[in-house]
């Protein structure tokens, strides 16, 4: 049976994430209007901070990046607590699609969402690169240090090195996925939704070699 509900987390695009520190455990979610973190054992809600969304929170350590919908909140860096969540940086954005999860790679936060790839350091707020892009509401995935990514409404596969100094498109190939779906990869292949199918790419393979 139904152990407990919390009626404090409302929206149904993005998913739970669990954040353990300092020998507590809470879950945090994404609501329509803030992150929530639930006690995952009696379902009650431990704190909230303002921001929200579509996008699903991604944490490392005791580290949390959010993509808001919230125009005054944007892409931002949290140090997460037992008691609360304090808010390190922030790069308040205004574009209508907030869908994308960010990821946190090497001591850096990457977003390919909205209009906009960005780097920033984690620790410092400092950001590395920005650049102008055709984004989807799909999120990208890191692989082999480098950053793939679905443009175009999902017609294009991209690949981004993750080099802090400037960004850098390392390929790019026409794949007619979908936009939103998220890539994901394993043991060096590529798994994509597509409208009607399944499909696995190798990326190990050379270029002209089947």
């Amino acid at each position: 049976g139904i152990l407990w509900r919390n009626k404090d987390v409302r929206g149904n695009a993005s998913s739970p994430v669990l954040w353990t520190g300092k020998g507590v455990s809470l879950v945090i979610c994404s609501d329509r209007r803030a992150y929530v973190a639930v006690n995952p054992v009696t379902g009650e809600t431990v704190w909230q901070t303002p921001g929200g969304g579509d996008s699903t929170p991604v944490i490392s350590g005791d580290w949390m990046v959010v993509y808001s919908k919230d125009k005054q909140v944007g892409l931002a860096a949290y140090h997460l607590a037992r008691d609360g969540a304090t808010q390190a940086w922030s790069f308040p954005m205004s574009e209508r699609r907030s869908q994308s999860t960010p990821v946190i790679y090497d001591r850096h936060a990457y977003l390919t969402g909205g209009e906009w790839h960005m780097c920033v350091e984690l620790a410092t707020g400092k950001r590395r690169w920005k650049e102008s892009r055709q984004n989807t509401i799909s999120s990208p995935v890191i692989a082999d240090g480098k950053l793939i990514a679905l443009e175009k409404k999902g017609s294009d596969l991209v690949m981004i090195d993750t080099n802090r100094k400037e960004h850098r498109e390392l390929g790019r190939t026409r794949i007619k996925a979908m936009r939103c779906p998220s890539p994901v990869v394993v043991d060096g292949k590529l798994y994509l939704r597509m409208a009607d199918n399944l499909s696995c790419f190798d990326l190990r393979a050379k270029p002209g070699v089947q």
